[in-house]
């Protein structure tokens, strides 16, 4: 039976909460108003410079204001004050037809942390939906100041900044339809102390150039798609109670100027605070380091997918994975990395492949530290393949820093659902016999190709499987379609 987490159960109640609003008045508000310019429709429409008193003053629990899609210059927009939880208050931008504009957009003058944000949250506000606006050239394109509570942040796009999205003590938040383009730090931040939280069908691209390199950029950046908690040592409380469901992030790379440095850049990192997490049918690729770099506790992957990066998972605590993939990584597919002073890091994998490409120079299972003969990775029904054979690779398949790493992986010997390892499964002749075997591999672009790697001789019974559940990847192919058809130009903001 599958873990389900509490974030599960917070889903229904959100989007119910969010339906719940009741609507006491609707005010509507344009770049220069319109008529008598008293908000009661487009035809009287507020004027922008009035947003403030109208959002912070005007509006009452259960108002909704309507902000006409336009270019509003480098204001902040401030939100301080706080719907009920039996009436919201809603933020919607539309679409009036303004060219260049589909939604309501703000830029910033400078992409710096100093700079501060171009909408924010300020401390208290809570209770609020805010849809439909695009920021750019800031420190942050969205950002809450502490001590929100319920927040519904749908469809919000962030470009050329320096964070995207910044949480800060946020409980009970739900982020849908969201997207980050063109950071330097982090694509969706959860900085600290955010409880209950779900992120969904959200989209994160550090170079914002999709498949189309941008080595400049780069060397701006030293960027995460997700990231939460700041650091170890933190004085703040811990994320706890965290679904990240149907999400995409990609091209989080660094380019150092001087060969041999350690560049960063990872899809999903997950710090040491961090509590019950669960990601369900995410996709990371196209890394400088790790696909998903996790210190949690308590986490859980379901139909996760994690390709062309340095490296696959890494996981330094505990993890729990069901029908997982980790292929074409430069590195290792899976790293269970130790703390030194506790060396005690569990993984748990069940229908899972873990699988070293042709130009893999790592093992498909790395341990760093441990101690010989303790079982720190369980896989049952797995497969553990590399495409070339034995001599062509400089490491064994389950390999460690220190001797007897190999003890540290449990098979499950000759049980039922015992786990294997196969050289050589780029000739579709040779066990598992993978349905094709393809380099690159896009399944969200190439459709055809979404069960590349499902096993013929095993079907569903070992490895990773493309119809084990509802396929993810027309949701992937959504996300990533809509973000190539909306990509901005590089200077847009500039």
């Amino acid at each position: 039976m599958r873990h389900i987490p509490k974030t599960v159960r917070l889903s229904l109640k959100l989007l119910l909460l969010g339906a719940s609003a009741l609507h006491a008045a609707d005010y509507y508000v344009a770049l220069k108003g319109a008529g008598t310019a008293d908000g009661s429709s487009w035809e009287n429409a507020f004027a922008f410079a009035q947003v403030d008193t109208v959002i912070n003053e005007t509006m009452e629990p259960g108002d909704t204001l309507y902000l006409e899609g336009n270019n509003y210059g480098s204001d902040t927009l401030e939100i301080k004050s706080s719907g009920t939880e039996a009436a919201r208050m809603e933020l919607i931008g539309v679409d009036r037809g303004v060219p260049g504009f589909p939604r309501p957009t703000f830029m910033g003058k400078s992409r710096s942390t100093n700079a501060g944000a171009n909408i924010v949250l300020r401390k208290g506000a809570s209770f609020w939906t805010v849809k439909n606006l695009q920021s750019h050239r800031r420190g942050w394109g969205l950002k809450t100041d502490g001590e929100n509570r319920r927040l519904i942040i749908d469809s919000v796009y962030t470009h050329n900044t320096v964070n995207g999205f910044g949480f800060y003590d946020c409980d009970q938040l739900y982020v849908v339809n969201c997207k980050a383009e063109r950071y330097d730090r982090y694509g969706i931040h959860l900085a600290h102390s955010c409880d209950d939280v779900i992120l969904r069908k959200c989209y994160t691209d550090c170079s914002g150039t999709g498949d189309e390199p941008d080595a400049g950029w780069w060397r701006h950046a030293n960027p995460v798609g997700f990231y939460f908690h700041t650091s170890q040592g933190s004085q703040y409380p811990y994320n706890t109670n965290i679904l990240v469901e149907d999400c995409v992030t990609r091209n989080n790379r660094q380019q150092t100027p001087q060969s041999g440095d350690y560049e960063q850049g990872d899809g999903f990192m997950v710090e040491f605070r961090n509590r019950n997490l669960t990601f369900r049918r995410c996709l990371s690729y196209d890394n400088q380091q790790g696909a998903y770099d996790m210190k949690g506790e308590e986490q859980v992957f379901e139909d996760c997918y994690a390709l062309r990066s340095g490296n696959g998972f890494k996981i330094w605590n505990d993890g729990t994975m069901t029908n997982c993939i980790a292929a074409e990584t430069r590195g290792n597919t899976v790293m269970l990395i130790g703390k030194k002073e506790d060396p005690n890091h569990i993984l748990n994998a069940e229908h899972c492949t873990f699988h070293v490409g042709t130009d893999g120079t790592g093992a498909a299972i790395w341990i760093e530290r441990g101690q010989r003969g303790i079982n720190q990775a369980t896989l049952k029904n797995c497969l553990v393949t590399r495409a070339k054979s034995n001599s062509e690779y400089r490491k064994n398949s389950i390999m460690g820093g220190y001797s007897g790493a190999g003890g540290n992986v449990d098979l499950l010997g000759e049980s039922e659902d015992r786990s294997y390892r196969y050289d050589e499964t780029a000739d579709l002749t040779n066990a598992p016999q993978y349905t094709q075997f393809v380099e690159p591999w896009r399944p969200w672009a190439e459709p055809d190709t979404a069960s590349a790697f499902d096993s013929q001789q095993y079907g569903k019974e070992k490895g990773y499987h493309s119809k084990r559940t509802p396929s993810p990847l027309p949701v992937w192919a959504e996300l990533i379609a809509k973000a190539d058809r909306e990509r901005l130009p590089r200077d847009f903001s500039q």
